[in-house]
């Protein structure tokens, strides 16, 4: 198996484009996030954030774009190592019954 720098060699993010969402030229643009009422008074009288564990969101929020996916999986078979592509998968599975999101 081939020695790998991951600080060195890396995988370039693209943003992938959703049919229905129309991306603002300044991607630098600061996102206004709004909270309906019952929400924002459960944070006040609680105290705390509602963290929704990431496998129980929608089907793909959450989770790396398909672009990502297959340009990590191309990287890993350029370096020689494929195996790695199920691993990854595996991890990602295992990753979203660990991770913790607060959407508002």
């Amino acid at each position: 198996m081939p020695v790998v720098n991951f600080m060195s060699d890396f995988v370039e993010v693209h943003r992938e484009p959703f049919p229905g969402c129309n991306l603002p030229d300044n991607l630098d643009i600061p996102v206004w996030r709004y909270i309906d009422m019952d929400k924002f008074d459960s944070i006040l009288e609680n105290q705390a954030l509602y963290l929704c564990r990431a496998d129980k969101l929608e089907r793909f929020e959450g989770t790396y774009s398909r672009q990502q996916i297959l340009e990590m999986e191309d990287w890993f078979t350029l370096l020689q190592v494929p195996e790695l592509t199920g691993i990854e998968r595996e991890r990602r599975r295992q990753d979203r019954l660990k991770t913790y999101i607060s959407c508002w």
